[in-house]
Parts: C-alpha cells; sequence; structure tokens
C-alpha cells in the first residue's frame, strides 16, 4: 500500500509540473546561487573555502538540466542532492576552521577495495571490516560525513527514513543492492564536500555532461578533501582502521594513493560482459527513484566507455607502480571460498588474519546469503549491448587481469 501510494505521488508531481509547463510556469529551475544560498540558510554557515572547481556546482546544475530528464519531482531530487553537496562542502570548512588540529594528523592504516562494479566489492568489504579494531564508513556516515556538535546528530534517523523511502518507491532494490544503515558502504558520498568534482552526481540521473567534465579534471585536490574527512571520521578513535570501499576509485590510483599513501589496496575482477548489465539494472532502478526518464541504449553506452576508460587508468597506473601496490582478487574464487580468499589476500598484502578475525569472517558470512533478497534478473540486449561489444571494449583489461576469457 505505501509503495503504490509513494510511487502514486511521484507521478502526480511529475503531471503537475508538465501542466505548469503548459501554462507556461515552466520546471523548477536548478541554480546555483539558489542552491548555496538555501544551503548557507540550512546550515547557518557561510564560507565555502576555496574551490578547486569554481564552476562544478554550476555544470552539474546546467546537466541534470540539459543530460537527465527530469520531470518536476526529479527536480525536487536533484535539488536535494545539489544542496547536500554545498551544505557538506559548507560544514567541512567550518570543521577545518574550528579544529585545524584533526586535520593535521597521519590517517590510519588503511585499505581499500576498489574494481568493476559488482565484482565483489562488497563483500570482500564487509569480511575485511571483521577485523579487530576495523571500521568501514556506514551510509548515514558517507553521506554527511560532519556533524558539528551544534544541535541533535540526526543523520542516521535521517538515513533511515531515506532508505524506507528507497524502498517504497522501488521495491525490486534489496534484490540489486541492499542499502544497510550501519555496515560499511561505499564512502563516495563523501565527494560533496571535495568543491565541485563530485562522482555522486551520476547516481541520481544521467548527468553525461557533467560525467565527460569530471572525467578530464585532475582529482587530486578532492581525494586531498576526501583523504580530510577520513581523519574527522576517526578523530575520536586512535586505534581504528579503516577499511573502506569504492569501485570508482579504479581510475584514480594516483590521487588516492597521494592522499593516503602507504594504503592498502584491493582490486577485484570479473566478466564485464556480466557486470555492466547488473550495474545498469541497479543504475537504472536509482535514476527510477529520481523519476529521471531512462534512455537505455544511452545509459548503456555512457556507462560502457565510463567503466572502460576507469580501468584502463587503473592499469596504466599499476603499469608505473610496484607490482605489490594492488593485490588482484578474482570474483570466480571470493565466491567460492570467501573466507580462505580474502585471507589469502590479506597474506599477500603482507596483513595476515588472525584466528579471531577469521572466526569474525565466519559469522558474518553466515548471515550474507547470495541471493537472499531474491534474484537479480538482467540483460545486456536491454541496454544496447552484446558480449562481443562489452569484450571488445574491454580487450586490454581481459588480457590482463582475464584471460581465460580471450581464449
Amino acid at each position: 500500500m505505501l509503495t503504490w501510494f509513494f510511487q502514486t505521488g511521484r507521478t502526480l508531481i511529475d503531471l503537475l509540473g508538465r501542466a505548469l509547463g503548459v501554462v507556461g510556469l515552466g520546471p523548477l529551475p536548478l541554480l546555483p546561487t539558489a542552491i548555496v544560498a538555501r544551503a548557507r540558510r540550512r546550515t547557518a554557515l557561510e564560507s565555502l573555502g576555496h574551490q578547486p572547481w569554481p564552476d562544478g556546482l554550476a555544470r552539474g546544475c546546467k546537466s541534470y538540466e540539459d543530460d537527465a530528464g527530469l520531470g518536476l519531482f526529479g527536480r525536487i531530487v536533484a535539488r536535494q542532492v545539489l544542496g547536500r553537496m554545498a551544505a557538506n562542502r559548507l560544514r567541512y570548512i567550518e570543521a577545518r576552521r574550528r579544529h585545524p588540529e584533526v586535520f593535521v594528523r597521519p590517517l590510519p592504516q588503511t585499505t581499500f577495495v576498489l574494481g568493476l562494479p559488482r565484482s565483489g566489492t562488497t563483500l570482500l568489504q564487509r569480511l575485511l571490516s571483521t577485523a579487530e579494531h576495523t571500521r568501514g564508513v556506514p551510509i548515514w556516515e558517507a553521506r554527511e560525513p560532519v556533524h558539528l556538535g551544534d544541535g541533535p546528530d540526526r543523520r542516521r534517523a535521517a538515513m533511515a527514513r531515506d532508505i524506507r523511502l528507497m524502498r517504497w518507491l522501488a521495491p525490486e532494490l534489496d534484490r540489486k543492492h541492499a542499502f544497510e544503515l550501519d555496515t560499511p558502504e561505499e564512502c563516495l558520498p563523501l565527494f560533496d564536500a571535495a568543491g565541485g568534482w563530485n562522482p555522486m552526481l551520476w547516481r541520481p540521473a544521467g548527468c553525461t555532461g557533467y560525467l565527460d567534465w569530471l572525467l578530464a579534471q585532475d582529482a587530486t585536490p578532492a581525494f586531498a578533501v576526501y583523504a580530510d574527512l577520513l581523519r574527522w571520521i576517526v578523530r575520536d578513535q586512535p586505534d581504528a582502521r579503516l577499511v573502506l570501499k569504492t569501485p570508482n576509485f579504479v581510475g584514480f590510483l594516483p590521487s588516492l594513493l597521494a592522499a593516503v599513501p602507504g594504503a592498502t589496496v584491493f582490486q577485484t575482477h570479473r566478466d564485464p560482459a556480466v557486470v555492466i548489465p547488473s550495474y545498469l539494472s541497479l543504475q537504472e532502478t536509482m535514476y527510477r527513484l529520481s523519476g529521471a526518464t531512462t534512455d537505455r541504449h544511452r545509459l548503456g553506452l555512457a556507462s560502457l566507455e565510463m567503466w572502460a576508460e576507469l580501468v584502463e587508468r587503473g592499469m596504466a597506473a599499476r603499469a608505473a607502480m610496484a607490482q605489490d601496490t594492488v593485490v588482484d582478487v578474482a570474483y570466480e574464487d571470493l565466491r567460492a571460498d570467501p573466507i580462505g580468499t580474502a585471507v589469502a589476500a590479506c597474506e599477500a598484502a603482507g596483513r595476515p588474519c588472525s584466528p579471531t578475525t577469521i572466526a569474525t569472517m565466519q559469522t558474518e558470512l553466515a548471515g550474507r546469503a547470495q541471493h537472499r533478497h531474491g534474484n537479480h534478473h538482467y540483460d545486456l540486449a536491454d541496454y544496447g549491448l552484446s558480449r562481443e561489444q562489452v569484450h571488445e571494449r574491454f580487450a586490454s583489461y581481459i588480457d590482463r587481469h582475464l584471460p581465460t576469457l580471450a581464449c
């Protein structure tokens, strides 16, 4: 009943938007100045600090306007996404002003899991996060990392409400990716605070123009902000070790390792012709949450190019690094023997697992049966792609990391 209510409400809002357009009132505009002004009122903060990409917010607004196929409901969602981006920037700059000592501390021991999406990154991160004194970043903390203590901390409650809303709007979401409130999740939302460079803007809607711009930028300043936020998150946990996961980082290894030197990095690998349609199916659901009109073929081509470019950048970066900088983990090994594979990967990285960690891994795994939320069905052809096309675009990656597929 609730699902029907919220889905109908979304439809009615979009119909209202079309009706307003007919009488010449137009859609809800996405204006950078208005978004920043609302964020300043919401946070009671003023300074955005030095922004490495002063046009980043404007480019995001324009791309949402021009590329994303948003109705009135989608524009409301986009305004919230862009407003959170500005608010997180304001809070980060204020945290630096109030607590400068936090941002000169050394980072704790940090492990990253990256690779193509849907290639076992979540499973590996959650297994590694069971080790003693480790922690990830839960989704509510990643979305709003800085709480300045000026009032009650409502971040977790707000995220719980939003997860419920997502499930009402898209009941199939848990089959594709089960968002959990307190378990480690991707830390990509931390880039809200980076000052204009923000891969998260691609998640709610297909802002292809912004994506093209983002991939052409030097990400180093953004990763410096990301590292600052990691320092903030563990500021009261001196013994904490971080285990973090973000597939996109495969394309930004030099910037990542410059910001977090000495990190342990695991890269998972799986057939791109399997991961790409799975990713596309999830992404289409995320677009539907915002009411965006999805051109499946356009989404397919844009995503194929994005992930192919990211893994190619990763291979180029690794060719210039010491061979043991990144430890490779095959998805098939991880699925066949999750704990044995995770333990072997840690040993290869010089971080052997204790018996206690192995026991907690077993407990974690016991509660995570595959497909426990139902089967996730997807097909490349739905997005105008073929297995041969994907393998051709990923040929160099397959030759390097999945040679049996090339046979």
